[in-house]
């Protein structure tokens, strides 16, 4: 029940997309709650502590797998302005903060009682030798290729107005050319659905953001939608004076991009019915890099679509083929003004930290930002206190780094093992005991 009312309050912004029906996904993620405390109630011994805190990092891990998987909002992003903290990412990744978390609340519930007090001890070493690591990472300076000159576009045309895709286009290419006649920039980002249809057979549209992107010689980076026979992909083009290329979507959204389990009819018509279409996109398969000619060479580049980010394999993999940073295309403005949006952006700054990286974000109506993997949020669009929902841009110099963490080159497997080891360690002394 716990975790049926948490989820219900922090997802509420999905009733804004899914109506009434999106408290299913709250019992569903309450459940995990549920197998937390039954297992916590059973512990026994001094190791409890311990034990809790690598029940809940399991099954984190299982949540954000299974089914697709929802690691949206897990424990450790609650860390995502902590600078002590934070820095941990690169080596443990956000599920080993998630435990540090955890482990520092099991801390404040048990930690006054006597038998729990060698426990106590062994924690607050851990904690502050982790602090300590996380310190002097931040001190190492990571090597920079070149800086890419962007300009971030947030137009603020919301989809929930139906706009004509050519509409939302011309709007993007009116505010670009204007902005670089004022400013250069090597790219140019526009967010996911500025052109929303299939922009790889509309040549008049194509051809419209090559002659942007040939005079002011630049490059831009854009969604929409791309087709390959009767297939559709939801798809980051960039577009430059010599070519096009794509990336297409790998982790589509479930019921709003495809279907879960459409192989059964029933499904198929519970998800007309509520929806009154069936969305078929298809998934990506490739990890594409984008190749972006700058005053100083080339950048190596990688788009994540929408709540891509907050799938932290997606960045690794991209990373390790050699992205010098990431750009997030998204839009939010189907969450109005509610929460969804800020939980969605701060997912880029605990995957900055894991992989090193600069990591920009263009959403249609806003959240737009330059996250930095050391510092956190580096510049934010925002007006008047607002960071949503009105037109802006930002220009940065974003550096492109190289170098890679402990998380991108290993992934979660070493913290698994100590982990798996600490547990090993404890159950056997209890069995002696």
């Amino acid at each position: 029940m716990t975790g049926f009312i948490f989820y219900s309050l922090v997802l509420s912004w999905l009733v804004k997309v899914a109506g009434p029906i999106y408290l299913l996904l709250s019992v569903y993620l309450g459940f995990f709650w549920g197998v937390f405390f039954y297992l916590v109630k059973n512990l026994r011994g001094p190791g409890r502590l311990f034990l809790g805190s690598v029940c809940w990092f399991f099954l984190e891990i299982l949540m954000a797998n299974l089914l697709t998987g929802f690691p949206w909002l897990a424990l450790g992003l609650t860390q995502s302005a902590n600078r002590f903290v934070l820095p941990l990412a690169g080596y443990i990744t956000v599920y080993g903060i998630s435990y540090v978390v955890m482990l520092a609340n099991f801390l404040i519930s048990f930690g006054w009682q006597r038998q729990y007090l060698s426990s106590v001890s062994v924690i607050l070493v851990l904690i502050s030798l982790l602090v300590i690591l996380g310190q002097v990472s931040v001190r190492c300076n990571q090597p920079v290729s070149g800086y890419l000159k962007i300009l971030v576009v947030q137009e603020n045309l919301p989809s929930f107005l139906r706009l004509p895709a050519r509409e939302i286009l011309e709007a993007h290419c009116r505010s670009t050319e204007k902005l670089l006649t004022q400013g250069k920039a090597e790219l140019v980002v526009w967010p996911e659905s500025s052109y929303p249809d299939v922009l790889n057979e509309d040549q008049v549209a194509l051809d419209r953001v090559k002659m942007i992107a040939k005079h002011h010689h630049c490059s831009i980076l854009l969604g929409g939608i791309s087709c390959q026979g009767e297939q559709l992909y939801n798809t980051a083009y960039l577009i430059s004076p010599e070519s096009v290329q794509m990336y297409r979507k790998i982790h589509l959204v479930p019921y709003g991009e495809f279907v879960l389990g459409d192989k059964h009819p029933c499904v198929r018509r519970i998800c007309k019915k509520i929806a009154g279409y069936l969305p078929a996109l298809q998934a990506g398969q490739d990890y594409v890099l984008f190749e972006i000619p700058t005053e100083q060479g080339k950048a190596y580049i990688n788009a994540l679509i929408c709540f891509e980010n907050i799938f932290p394999e997606i960045s690794w993999e991209f990373v390790n083929r050699g992205s010098q940073a990431s750009f997030v295309i998204t839009n939010d403005s189907w969450f109005s003004r509610s929460a969804g949006p800020y939980q969605h952006f701060a997912h880029n700054i605990l995957r900055a930290a894991e992989t090193g990286r600069f990591f920009v974000q263009a959403a249609l109506t806003g959240i737009s930002g330059v996250v930095s993997p050391k510092t956190g949020v580096n510049q934010i669009l925002e007006k008047q206190g607002r960071v949503i929902f009105f037109p802006g841009y930002l220009r940065e110099n974003v550096p492109l780094l190289g170098g890679k963490t402990l998380v991108v080159r290993h992934g979660i497997f070493p913290f698994v093992l100590i982990l798996l080891g600490l547990t090993g360690g404890i159950l056997c002394r209890q069995g002696r005991t």
